[in-house]
């Protein structure tokens, strides 16, 4: 999730990082929030569009669109 997110452009490689070296998965998720929430609208478009492409099933349960 957090590679699509930095081909994107969403996040910055650094961010990719921080989010990949938290220890669990739990951990790696929210941290992701964190940023995407943090920069605003536009990344958390990007984040819903990446979630379609990396977990169709997950995205249709958040969103309700297939």
């Amino acid at each position: 999730m957090s590679n699509c997110l930095y081909r994107s452009r969403t996040i910055t490689a650094y961010e990719a990082q921080v989010v990949t070296s938290q220890p669990t998965d739990m951990q790696k998720a929210s941290r992701l929030m964190q940023i995407v929430i943090k920069k605003g609208q536009s990344a958390c478009s990007s984040f819903l569009t990446c979630l379609g492409i990396c977990d169709p099933v997950l995205y249709e349960n958040v969103t309700g669109f297939q």
